[in-house]
């Protein structure tokens, strides 16, 4: 492996998540672009897939995220994995995270915790949930 390409997240609400991930995280919209067709079906394993993806870069790498909005095949009970919402948890490194965080609590977004310092002291990390309730985990290195 070279490195991670990106992350992608099925969403419910596209307008939703672009704000957050744009205005209040900082990310950068590189394309937008509706999807379909043979290509977006087979890698789906599904038929006539129609999708609306998001392409979001930090402004110095590649893209970084993907949102992935579904106008087909919603609420159906499917095989394939890949159109369900939602992933685990995915880390970014940010700046200031004490400011970051007091300015999402004002927004709402809500925190498993304010920002602590783990044992090995090298910095400061919180979790919270963007719009659609995916994990996030925010670290500032410290020192």
């Amino acid at each position: 492996m070279i490195k991670i390409r990106h992350v992608g997240i099925t969403v419910q609400d596209l307008d939703k998540m672009l704000d957050f991930y744009g205005r209040l995280l900082g990310f950068k919209n590189k394309k937008v672009a509706l999807e379909s067709g043979d290509y977006i079906d087979n890698f789906s394993n599904l038929k006539n897939i129609s999708v609306t993806t998001a392409k979001l870069s930090n402004g110095h790498d590649e893209v970084l995220i993907e949102l992935l909005k579904y106008h087909s095949h919603v609420g159906e009970e499917l095989e394939s994995q890949i159109i369900n919402p939602g992933i685990t948890h995915f880390a970014l490194t940010v700046d200031n995270l004490n400011e970051l965080y007091e300015k999402a609590l004002k927004e709402g977004v809500k925190f498993n915790a304010p920002p602590q310092t783990p044992p090995d002291g090298k910095a400061l990390v919180t979790f919270c949930r963007d719009p659609e309730g995916n994990l996030l985990e925010l670290v500032e290195v410290l020192g």
